[in-house]
């Protein structure tokens, strides 16, 4: 009786010392260093002939930071700095009806960014790709479509973009 409970509470020990070990590599929050509090966004470039997409893409990326609340956005004397130029827009048909005319479509945003150390003066990720897209269906007028679902893609692209900095360490 006496080494039942015994074996019990070693395997209850075991048990705990696993999952405890098993959560000590895990972590919640940023993993962004602690000296960076604030972030200057610049107007994104737009290296597309897409017309005033950069503006979009600079706000909703300006949003996310706001939402996210790790990095404060600021103009002056930033520790960040993240230049963005969009070098890709596509639209793409993903499914067809009656194998003929498109009826489903995936649009997709990229960028190059880059994050820089502004009181080190060091890149610390340089033209890294990141890109955002969202899949919307084909009504009767296309251009319609396609800028209803502009937002969401560039709420894709911005959420992306602001992971890759708060925890693309």
């Amino acid at each position: 009786m006496k080494t039942r409970s015994v074996a019990r509470k070693v395997g209850v020990g075991l048990i705990a010392c696993c999952v405890l070990a098993g959560c000590a590599g895990y972590r919640v929050g940023t993993l962004l260093p602690e000296k960076y509090k604030t972030l200057s966004v610049p107007m994104f470039k737009n290296g597309t002939n897409q017309p005033n997409i950069e503006s979009l893409a600079t706000n909703a990326v300006i949003e996310q930071l706001n939402v996210d609340r790790t990095l404060q956005v600021t103009d002056q004397d930033p520790d960040l700095l993240l230049e963005c130029t969009i070098v890709g827009y596509t639209r793409t048909a993903i499914r067809y009806a009656e194998g003929v005319r498109p009826q489903e479509y995936r649009l997709t945003i990229g960028v190059s960014a880059t994050l820089t150390d502004v009181r080190e003066k060091n890149a610390i990720w340089s033209n890294r790709p990141i890109s955002g897209n969202y899949e919307f269906q084909a009504g009767a007028d296309l251009y319609s479509s396609e800028a209803a679902a502009l937002p969401l893609v560039m709420e894709d692209l911005a959420h992306d973009i602001v992971e890759a900095i708060v925890e693309g360490w």
